[in-house]
């Protein structure tokens, strides 16, 4: 037994048969949109697009005058740059600006949009509207405007106008490059244009303003610094001067090297003292040991030196030595020992008058040596309390020396970068320059919108669309049954034979069920 397809399933062959079925709701859906879309067409006013080109330079990154480094700028930054300066093109003020120089060189009301067929048949119509409304109730009545002012109502009718022009504006960067389209759309060709060239002149005079006028600030307050910097090198210069004839410090370096050269000498002189009475105490102390011994026969032992007592010493052996000798022929009584011994003592008494006399002159020296010592280190001492205070008057005076010259380093950069700036506005190009003004694309003049053929095809294609889903409805909520294949499906009975159609193409018998 044959399958029958279930409701619902589609068929190609079934589908165009729906088509030709019912052909006469697709032609008429598709000539109804037609129809709209050459209405729209005629209707709408056409607007026509004027585009000025401009071109946005890169900020300097060198100094004209110089050519040192003023910016490090990257790719982000430069972007970021670009797109300020194209949002900058719409801002608010601008436009207040493009809104008054019409206003003072042609009509305004040109700017404003020509009325549409539905706003002209409005206006018609308005006398019997409000002669229907008196007869409505006062719910029904529509509120009466409220009341303002001549001033109120111009400033409502300017912001409504910077509105409007804000509207018609559309900015556009061309990729890859600085220039930037500026695109004016309006019903008037005319009107396109004007509006397009000034809003690019003011634009690129509000951008030299506002350089000029950022220059102006900065120049000013650099003018202000630099007023206040010579100032201040006038109160350094008054303090310096000041504090050198205070001081008497006309020379400090030479000051410094001289007590520096003063105290190395006392120092040194401190020294050599201070050995020589170290030397005259051990030799003092050596003497003294010796006298306490009163062994005078080692020559080596004595630490000084003289003549007298090198001979005394040398007597002093031989009598020792003769007596000795005699003291081994004769007896302790015996003259001639006698005479030596007195010999021997009385050189021996000789060597200590002159050790004591030795010790005098050694306990002189070396008191005056102690003196000397103590006389060079108070020099010492007072050589470096002066140093320190060189030292102090030094930092001082550095502290006011730095001070000045720095004052005088920001005196002249900032002279410097006024100079600069000076000449680097005179010879500076324009950052904002016009590549060429508004025009219309074409000439004579084609309007952008409405797209005629655009509105066509799409009211082709919607027109099928919406007649074609009109035949499939009607074709789905249909209960006849017209072919065998109906008979399947919605009776679930077999075909057992057909009927053939007659000559007359046109009828179509239906049957049923």
């Amino acid at each position: 037994m044959t399958s029958m397809p279930e409701r619902g399933e589609i068929d190609l062959r079934d589908s165009w048969a729906v088509v030709k079925r019912r052909k006469g709701i697709v032609l008429g859906s598709l000539v109804v949109f037609l129809l709209l879309g050459v209405s729209l067409n005629a209707l709408v006013q056409p607007v026509y697009r004027a585009t000025s080109l401009i071109l946005i330079e890169k900020e300097p990154t060198r100094s004209v005058l110089t050519g040192a480094v003023v910016e490090n700028p990257n790719a982000q930054s430069d972007a970021l740059s670009l797109d300020t300066a194209v949002g900058l093109i719409t801002n608010r003020t601008l436009l207040e600006r493009v809104v008054t120089a019409l206003r003072e060189k042609s009509d305004i009301r040109n700017l404003d949009d020509p009325p549409s067929v539905f706003e002209r048949v409005k206006r018609v119509a308005a006398p019997a509207l409000d002669e229907v409304e008196r007869f409505l109730p006062q719910w029904a009545r529509s509120s009466p405007a409220p009341d303002i002012s001549d001033e109120e109502s111009q400033r409502a009718e300017f912001n409504a106008q910077v509105d409007l022009l804000f509207g018609m504006i559309t900015v556009e960067p061309v990729r890859g490059t600085r220039l930037v389209n500026i695109h004016v759309d309006h019903q008037v060709p005319a009107v396109a244009k004007l509006v397009g060239d000034t809003l690019s002149r003011l634009f690129i005079e509000y951008q030299t303003q506002q350089g000029a006028d950022t220059k102006k600030n900065l120049t000013a307050y650099m003018t202000d610094q630099l007023s206040n910097v010579k100032g201040r090198i006038e109160e350094s210069e008054r303090a310096f001067y000041a504090f050198k004839d205070r001081e008497g410090l006309f020379s400090l370096d030479g000051k410094l090297k001289e007590l520096s050269d003063k105290l190395a000498s006392l120092n040194a002189s401190y020294v050599k003292i201070k050995t020589d009475r170290l030397a005259a105490g051990a030799r003092l102390d050596k003497l003294r040991e010796i006298m306490e011994r009163a062994d005078y026969s080692q020559r080596d032992q004595l630490p000084i030196e003289s003549q007298t007592l090198d001979t005394l010493r040398r007597d002093l052996s031989v009598a020792q030595t003769e007596l000795a000798k005699a003291k081994q022929a004769y007896k302790s009584r015996h003259p001639k020992v006698k005479t030596l011994e007195s010999a021997v003592a009385s050189i021996e008494a000789n060597i200590r008058k002159e050790l004591d006399n030795a010790v005098t002159s050694l306990k002189a020296e070396h008191a005056i040596l102690i003196s000397r010592e103590e006389n060079l280190k108070s020099a010492s001492a007072q050589t470096e309390q002066e140093m320190h205070g060189i030292n102090k008057k030094a930092l001082e005076y550095s502290t006011l020396d730095r001070e000045l010259n720095t004052n005088r380093d920001l005196y002249n950069l900032l002279l410097a970068k006024l100079k600069e700036s000076d000449i680097t506005g005179k010879i500076q190009t324009p950052v904002i320059q016009l590549v060429h003004p508004a025009a219309i694309a074409t000439e004579p003049p084609v309007p952008i919108r409405p797209r005629k053929v655009l509105n066509l095809a799409l009211s082709v294609v919607v027109g099928l669309m919406v007649g074609l889903g009109l035949a499939f409805f009607k074709e789905y909520v249909r209960r006849t049954i017209r072919t065998s294949q109906d008979v399947m499906t919605y009776l679930h009975l077999p075909v057992l034979g057909m009927i053939p159609k007659g000559p007359q193409r046109w009828k179509w018998s239906t049957t049923k069920r």
